[in-house]
């Protein structure tokens, strides 16, 4: 297991945090434990119509090689964002996505964190301030979804996957983000362009692109100072 997911490796206390009774019908109790994502979800469809849409919400992320320049370009955009009342949503990833890092840090007190448990992370203030703790059932179903190899996956890699349908959907998983703003070596935005460079921001990708979400890859030549400036000019004019 490569050190990017050394964290993968300390699954017993994530256990305590998600497991839920199951009862036991022999004895009229409940004894015996389980995971909330132990076995197979049916996969869900989302209705793209019916999503709520202007949530003055946004994503910032991008793959752990992410160049400092993007970096530095990202911290700017996400002050621009703050002062046009822009909410980013955080996944206290650290290290692993430093794009979304230094945006949280621009981003201040507009700053909604999802967890894909509730002890994620080491700023105890911070995960205590979370929208979310723990994804739920019908984020793992979306997830069974658009993540190809979900079913396959270590139920820890799941509990992250499924807290990203989140970040993208809302807390109800009905209130997307306006727009995703992330950066992956390929330059993807739509799930055509979606490869192995992509990364860990692939399934992000694949679901905005499903949701009629806008991505805005860093990486991509005038995506940002063409593009992107354009789109939020639009949708930010005055009536």
């Amino acid at each position: 297991m490569s050190d990017e997911y050394n964290i993968y490796d300390t699954p017993e206390e994530v256990r305590e945090e998600v497991k839920h009774e199951k009862p036991d019908l022999a004895s009229g109790g409940s004894t015996e434990k389980e995971n909330n994502w132990d076995g197979v979800f049916a996969p869900l469809s989302i209705d793209d119509t019916g999503l709520i849409r202007n949530t003055k919400r946004y994503l910032m992320t991008g793959t752990q090689d992410v160049s400092e320049v993007a970096i530095e370009k990202g911290r700017s955009i996400a002050t621009s964002l703050l002062k046009l009342g822009y909410t980013l949503r955080s996944t206290l990833n650290g290290d692993r996505d430093k794009l979304n890092a230094v945006a949280t840090v621009a981003a201040m007190d507009k700053c909604e964190i999802y967890l894909p448990w509730y002890k994620y992370g080491s700023d105890e203030k911070l995960r205590r301030s979370a929208v979310l703790k723990q994804p739920s059932k019908t984020a793992y179903e979306i997830a069974t979804k658009y993540s190809r190899v979900f079913d396959s996956l270590k139920p820890v890699v799941r509990a992250f996957i499924a807290r990203d349908v989140h970040v993208v959907l809302g807390l109800d998983c009905n209130t997307p983000i306006d727009f995703l703003l992330c950066y992956s070596d390929d330059g993807a935005e739509t799930k055509q362009e979606v490869s192995a460079k992509t990364g860990n921001i692939g399934n992000y990708i694949r679901l905005c692109d499903e949701c009629n979400i806008p991505v805005f890859n860093l990486r991509k030549e005038g995506a940002i100072d063409e593009r992107f400036k354009g789109f939020i000019k639009s949708i930010n004019l005055q009536p």
